[in-house]
């Protein structure tokens, strides 16, 4: 269990930073789409904020399980 407490931690935190660099790409991706009309611009930009705000919301709410006592006694003890 401590073991995967800690890797779990470590995998959460990559993939927020994933998904914010993956919204920030497609934010930039969005932009060259300057001249375009249609659906693909407003689809991207979407899609580049749901990606930016879902990175650190997992963040937040993974802070907020490592604050549970049985959870925060797992994770003390993993090596950094």
């Amino acid at each position: 269990m401590l073991r995967s407490a800690c890797s779990t931690l470590r995998i959460v935190v990559l993939l927020s930073v994933l998904l914010f660099l993956s919204g920030a790409s497609t934010l930039l991706l969005a932009a060259s789409f300057d001249g375009v009309s249609g659906s693909l611009p407003a689809f991207a930009t979407t899609l580049s904020l749901l990606l930016m705000l879902l990175g650190p919301c997992l963040l937040v709410v993974t802070a907020g399980l490592a604050l549970l006592p049985g959870i925060s006694r797992h994770l003390d003890a993993c090596q950094h």
